[in-house]
C-alpha cells in the first residue's frame, strides 16, 4: 500500500508541471494555489507512506532548510511590503515550489519513480508546445481565443 501512495504522488507531481501550464502557466492566484495545496497534500501523503522522507545528504537537507527560509521571509515581508498582492502572490509561489521540493525528496527515491521523471517532463513540455503551436500553425482545428492581457502573444497554454 505505501508503495502504492508514493507511485501515486510521483505521477501526480510529474502530471502537474503539465496539468498547470494549461492553466496560464499557472500565473493566475487560483491554479497557483490549487497547485500548492495539492503539493502540501502530497507532502502530507508522503510523510505518512515513505520510510525517509527527506533528505540523507547534507546537501538535500540544506536545498530544503534554503527554500524554507526565503519562503518565510518573503512571507514576513508581507508586513512592511508596499504593495502587499505581489508579495503574497511570491510566497504562494515559494510555498508550491517547497511543497513540490519536499515532496519529490521522498517520492523519487523509488526507481521505478525516478527513472520516470525525465520522459515523463519531456512528454509534458512536448504537449504543451505542441498545444500552442497547433493554436497558430492550425487555427481550425484548435481554437485559441485573443487575449488583450497578452496583447496578441501566446497566453493559454
Amino acid at each position: 500500500m505505501r508503495r502504492g501512495v508514493l507511485l501515486t504522488a510521483a505521477a501526480v507531481l510529474l502530471v502537474g508541471p503539465t496539468v498547470l501550464a494549461f492553466f496560464s502557466g499557472g500565473y493566475f492566484d487560483g491554479p497557483r494555489f490549487v497547485a500548492t495545496i495539492t503539493a502540501w497534500l502530497i507532502v502530507l501523503g508522503v510523510a505518512v507512506a515513505a520510510p525517509h522522507p527527506l533528505p540523507d545528504s547534507a546537501a538535500g537537507r540544506l536545498a530544503i532548510a534554503g527554500l524554507a527560509l526565503i519562503a518565510v521571509w518573503t512571507g514576513l515581508s508581507i508586513s512592511w511590503a508596499p504593495l502587499s498582492e505581489p508579495a503574497t502572490d511570491s510566497t504562494v509561489r515559494l510555498l508550491l515550489y517547497l511543497g513540490a521540493l519536499l515532496a519529490a525528496a521522498g517520492v523519487f527515491r523509488d526507481r521505478l519513480a525516478l527513472r520516470a521523471v525525465e520522459p515523463a517532463l519531456a512528454l509534458g513540455a512536448i504537449a504543451v508546445i505542441g498545444y500552442g503551436l497547433a493554436g497558430r500553425l492550425l487555427p481550425e482545428l484548435i481554437e485559441q481565443t485573443q487575449s488583450t492581457r497578452a496583447l496578441g502573444r501566446l497566453e493559454n497554454p
